[in-house]
């Protein structure tokens, strides 16, 4: 895959419907005002594309500063934009699940670096984002097969959403890389005595 910088359409180099410059997409001839469309959403969308991620485990204090996060985060607010367009008779049915879904998917990762003390809690979030993430991919069809979305638009999301998916398998086949070490049983009876419980967890540490 080539880096934004190399081409105009913001590094899409293959695009399953069809690529932007061909005029085409996937069988669909596109009108001149349709393909300028196409074009200003591609526009839009690389510049707020998130730079990838190379998985090398760094120094992070906080679940925003995590690729998949900002990934997922800016997806979102590109389908707040795009549901705009959908008709006003859809802003409780398809626009809604659309905007849940999708905000989910970060959601999830926010909620699995909060349980990051124990792997199989963090993996089960990212597997809830996973399957957002999905979900948003399926709503994004829906929304071309109603014609309310350009099949641009529709395959750049959904490319997205390919990558975020990617990411995440990653992070969940690798959780010893962003989990947190296992404190030792003299940790735990510090951290108790410190909330106020005895060494057994079950009461004060000092009876009243």
């Amino acid at each position: 895959m080539r880096r934004p910088e190399d081409e105009k359409t913001g590094g899409w180099e293959d695009r399953r419907m069809g690529r932007p410059e061909d005029g085409k997409t996937g069988g669909w001839e596109k009108s001149e005002s349709e393909q300028e469309d196409g074009d200003e959403w591609i526009k839009v969308t690389t510049e707020i594309t998130c730079k990838e991620s190379h998985w090398a485990m760094e120094k992070i204090s906080h679940f925003s500063q995590l690729n998949v996060y900002m990934a997922a985060a800016e997806s979102a607010m590109l389908i707040q934009r795009l549901i705009r367009e959908f008709p006003r008779d859809e802003r409780y049915c398809l626009s809604s699940q659309i905007r849940r879904s999708s905000r989910s998917v970060a959601a999830n990762i926010a909620e699995a670096w909060g349980k990051r003390r124990y792997a199989a809690a963090f993996v089960s979030k990212l597997n809830d984002s996973e399957s957002e993430a999905y979900e948003t991919q399926s709503w994004i069809d829906f929304a071309l097969r109603c014609g309310y979305i350009d099949p641009v638009k529709a395959q750049d999301i959904s490319s997205r959403y390919s990558r975020i998916i990617g990411q995440l398998i990653v992070m969940m086949n690798q959780p010893e890389k962003w989990t947190l070490p296992q404190p030792s049983l003299d940790d735990r009876k510090t951290e108790q005595r410190r909330a106020g419980f005895n060494d057994s967890g079950t009461g004060p540490a000092h009876p009243v």
